[in-house]
């Protein structure tokens, strides 16, 4: 496996961004990618979207600002999307958490998940962040065992006001203290 980093959204990998649109959509997951309609979307639309929920503009009632990366590799490909919540609202406070985090099927069951994670982690800690909530549902369990891999502490099960579902809250602790 090539090196893979982080980088946040860039115009130079929409060609990989279409492929991941494509890989989804194939595998019928058509809530992926986040905040993008393919139907109506471009991705210059999508882009400048996660600009804005970056810096906290046009967010719709209940949404908070939000980062998104990518991981890529030196080939350009996008590996996963990871997005980061430094604020928590009542509903992501049970189920969302501070980080989301997702993979396209074919790139699937490499560990890129865990990767992504723990190097969000890493920037989240260099900014001085204390801990992170991580929730999934409780039949996740590759999410679990990501959350796991990352040294998430079991905090509870609660039922998600939205779905209705059993979801499992984690923290992962950045500094040892804490």
């Amino acid at each position: 496996m090539s090196e893979a980093f982080l980088i946040e959204p860039t115009q130079t990998y929409e060609t990989s961004f279409y492929q991941m649109v494509s890989d989804y959509k194939n595998n019928g997951e058509t809530e992926f990618p986040k905040y993008f309609n393919p139907s109506i979307d471009t991705f210059i639309d999508y882009l400048k979207r996660l600009t804005e929920f970056k810096e906290g503009i046009n967010l719709k009632p209940g949404h908070v600002k939000t980062i998104t990366y990518w991981l890529v590799n030196q080939e350009q490909e996008i590996l996963g999307v990871i997005r980061y919540r430094e604020e928590l609202t009542a509903q992501t406070f049970i189920d969302g958490g501070n980080i989301g985090y997702d993979v396209p099927p074919s790139k699937r069951n490499n560990g890129y998940a865990t990767i992504m994670v723990q190097k969000l982690l890493e920037i989240l800690k260099e900014k001085g962040k204390e801990k992170v909530l991580v929730t999934c549902e409780h039949d996740n369990v590759p999410s679990i065992h990501v959350v796991l891999k990352n040294n998430g502490a079991f905090e509870d099960n609660k039922i998600s006001p939205s779905s209705g579902k059993n979801i499992k809250r984690y923290w992962i602790y950045l500094k040892k203290d804490v």
